[in-house]
């Protein structure tokens, strides 16, 4: 363990843990022994209350012992004022932060501030492990833990993805000065938006080793499980893309990631997830036609025929020799009753590929139905 002072840091307190809480007194009592179990000990905490119930009975031997401030807001304002808060009273030449239903390993700090005091980086994170509970007799127990993220920092990805847990992270604290601290106005992602932030200023270190723990139930009780969270987190994700657009023009990986992204929602079932990154996609590169194809696919999943069907037509207009898009137009048309229109199109496939068996096959059925009609009449 690192010493208490170090060559590094003169005067004043090493680190300081900004604990945000919200109506889960038991949770926070947890959260808060998390980080009075840690091995390095020059840290402060700042409990931030967002005008949820009472917890100053939980902190008060904290508080007694010098080591604690308590704030407590009027009124709810969200997680990124709460962690602004805490940025305003914190004393630290680090930052850390931690949910009150989530928490630390003993050797977090001593891990992330041994790493930053012996490198030139400014900005650290480690892993952490996913606790998925359940209610088991009356009570929540953790049932299985497992590392859903565990990347080294990529400056395109983060564009795209907020891939880091929040408790993972640890920054010098004067990073503040250059980027700004959380945006109040987001009501989820205020994170993300501050990683995009600082990592176009700052270098990023990704350190391997779980050092802390968020917790993940199916009941919607913690912030990663909210379903009302993760329909906020969806419509902030487009907010996002749209906030930060310019810095992913002329960024081809930025593309390919959104693309690589969308088809693995769309393998996982998560179509309006897919349907947003191929979206963007779009929006960066136009006359990506990987990503188109992508985007109208997912329209006929998510049965927006139409939408499809014109997307179809505008990579039709650009490539008038590709037969992939001449049969499913084809076959589009076949589905709504316009079987000429179909056959037209499957014939411009024949005119390019002669043997193509699937324009044959539509044509001939095509055909066959038309004659049982008409001897039908």
């Amino acid at each position: 363990m690192l010493p208490q002072k170090s060559a590094k840091h003169n005067s004043g307190i090493m680190v300081s843990v900004i604990i945000s809480t919200y109506n889960r007194p038991d949770m926070l009592v947890r959260a808060l022994q998390s980080v009075h179990n840690q091995t390095y000990k020059d840290f402060e905490i700042v409990v931030v209350n967002d005008n949820g119930v009472d917890v100053e009975n939980i902190i008060k031997k904290s508080r007694q012992e010098g080591r604690t401030t308590y704030v407590r807001h009027e009124k709810n304002r969200g997680s990124a004022a709460s962690r602004n808060s805490g940025l305003k009273v914190a004393r630290g030449r680090y930052v850390v932060y931690l949910d009150d239903d989530d928490i630390f390993y003993p050797d977090h700090l001593d891990t992330l501030v041994k790493f930053l005091e012996n490198s030139d980086y400014k900005v650290a994170y480690t892993d952490a492990y996913r606790a998925v509970q359940r209610r088991m007799g009356g009570e929540f127990e953790v049932v299985e833990r497992d590392v859903p993220y565990s990347v080294d920092f990529d400056y395109d990805l983060i564009l795209i993805e907020n891939f880091v847990p929040l408790l993972c992270f640890m920054h010098e604290k004067g990073c503040l000065d250059e980027v700004g601290s959380f945006d109040e106005n987001l009501l989820t992602f205020e994170d993300w938006d501050l990683w995009i932030r600082m990592s176009r200023k700052f270098e990023f270190a990704h350190i391997k080793k779980v050092t802390c723990e968020f917790s993940w139930r199916q009941d919607g009780t913690t912030k990663t499980s909210r379903k009302d969270i993760a329909l906020l987190r969806e419509k902030v994700s487009q907010f996002m893309y749209d906030k930060y657009r310019e810095y992913r023009r002329g960024r081809p990986k930025v593309i390919q990631t959104h693309n690589a992204v969308g088809v693995l929602y769309f393998k996982q079932g998560q179509k309006n997830k897919a349907f947003n990154h191929f979206q963007e996609a779009v929006r960066l590169d136009p006359n990506n036609l990987l990503a188109q194809k992508n985007l109208a696919d997912t329209c006929l999943e998510l049965g927006h025929a139409e939408k499809a069907l014109q997307i179809y037509q505008e990579i039709l207009a650009k490539n008038p020799k590709d037969t992939e898009t001449l049969l499913v137009i084809g076959y589009l048309y076949l589905l709504s009753g316009c079987a000429e229109e179909a056959s037209s199109y499957y014939n411009r496939v024949l005119e390019i590929d002669p043997e193509d068996v699937t324009a044959k096959k539509s044509l001939d059925s095509i055909r066959e139905n038309s004659q049982t009609v008409s001897a039908e009449k």
